[in-house]
């Protein structure tokens, strides 16, 4: 995408070495830099939502053109009307479309489309010009058969609580609209929520995964032993623990329910679920990305019966991901309970969540981590370990980096359908 900024050098120049002139051409130079510095955020923040939006209407235009026999110019006025309902849900604002254009290929079934976009640009106006700010995107897209399963590891501990918890909502409501919206059919994009504090709450899969037959709640915690780390299906020596009665430590049973892989169907359900966490609670972070590693695999399907199985391993066409969100330090881990001097319940969160994360990208999942205004060098060190690479580390500290950083995410995502 080509951004182009006009600025017109239209300064009064001193040259009578005034100092009063000298002084405001100063002044004047502060504001123009700090309204450039403005300006160059908004608009980069315009042409980031407008890409995702050129790239939401090039992938169902690609849909309807594989679906259906239309022309070129159909296709196009479909792509225009997919586009212009996509910019609206994302509120980018004051934006005109001067060009949108569709080109399609019958050989090899990718679908162009671009549009010339032109912003409103303060520092331009401050230079006296009536030009805006230029966007050129594009996207290519073709009806594809790779699919996606991602697991969204969410933080609703204590910390979350105010408009932590609502950003995280928003955030998290934005992949699910993304890249349901981006998918072209039911079960190519499928998506599951793994919620934690102190514990998961496994819902009505409870039974499934502890064989406990009734317990005072439906939460559970880490198993003990060589299995710890891996993502062996339940049962048998398998299954998950639960907390005694009475519970030890800082344990709590978060309201927040698992959601194993669902379809595209499912999103207003999906999006209802999210809106209606509640934080509170002790952060153990190994649970809850075991718990985002098991929603992706395929010895867990048994468990979540009326889902249908993650896919093996290796399916190709299938991607694998991970987000895994959390604002604090995970600061509980149950496994040495009953020891007569446990470690510290932070370090042996920190080594289980360690060898987690690597032994889940050994089976090829691609992890990505953010680390929401976390101010802790160790704890952001053992997030940007987890991983895959550091552009897959994000650190934002206001909720609208949050939200960013989410919607950054789902358009890599998207890219299994899309060609740039």
């Amino acid at each position: 995408m080509r951004l182009s900024l006009p600025l017109k050098n239209s300064f009064v120049r001193d040259e009578s070495g005034s100092i009063a002139v000298f002084f405001g051409m100063s002044f004047m130079g502060l504001i123009m830099a700090i309204s450039l510095a403005i300006d160059t955020s908004r608009v980069l923040g315009v042409a980031s939502k407008v890409q995702i939006a050129l790239d939401a209407s090039a992938l169902a235009a690609a849909t309807y053109m594989s679906n259906t026999a239309v022309s070129d110019n159909e296709a196009k006025e479909f792509a225009k009307k997919a586009f212009d309902e996509r910019v609206k849900s994302l509120n980018i604002g004051d934006i005109t479309v001067k060009d949108f254009t569709l080109n399609s290929n019958s050989d090899t079934g990718y679908i162009n489309v671009a549009a010339k976009i032109v912003a409103p640009s303060i520092i331009a106006q401050l230079a006296g010009d009536t030009e805006t700010a230029n966007l050129t995107p594009t996207a290519t897209a073709r009806n594809s058969d790779n699919r996606v399963e991602l697991s969204m590891v969410l933080d609703v501990s204590g910390s979350m609580a105010g408009s932590r918890l609502q950003s995280l909502k928003d955030a998290a409501k934005i992949v699910v609209d993304l890249l349901y919206d981006n998918a072209p059919h039911e079960n190519q994009t499928r998506i599951a929520l793994a919620p934690y504090a102190s514990s998961v709450n496994a819902g009505p899969y409870f039974a499934n995964v502890t064989d406990e037959p009734s317990h005072y709640d439906t939460c559970v915690i880490e198993r003990r032993g060589a299995l710890v780390t891996t993502a062996e299906g339940p049962g048998g020596g398998a299954y998950l623990e639960v907390m005694e009665d009475p519970p030890l430590y800082a344990y709590g049973c978060p309201a927040a329910e698992v959601v194993p892989l669902s379809g595209k169907s499912q999103k207003e359900h999906l999006k209802s679920i999210i809106d209606s966490y509640q934080a509170g609670g002790a952060t153990a972070g190994h649970i809850g990305t075991a718990w985002g590693w098991y929603m992706l695999s395929t010895g867990w399907g048994p468990a979540f019966p009326g889902h249908g199985y993650p896919a093996i391993p290796e399916d190709k066409k299938v991607s694998k991901h991970i987000i895994i969100m959390t604002d604090g330090v995970s600061n509980t881990a149950y496994t040495e309970r009953d020891e007569v001097t446990p470690r510290p319940m932070g370090d042996v969160s920190y080594e289980m969540f360690g060898e987690i994360c690597t032994n889940m990208k050994d089976t090829g999942i691609t992890v990505w981590t953010i680390a929401f205004d976390l101010n802790d060098a160790a704890a952001q060190q053992h997030l940007s370990d987890c991983a895959s690479s550091q552009d897959n580390v994000f650190t934002p500290d206001t909720n609208e980096e949050l939200e960013s950083a989410f919607m950054q995410v789902a358009q890599n995502l998207s890219r299994v359908y899309l060609s740039n």
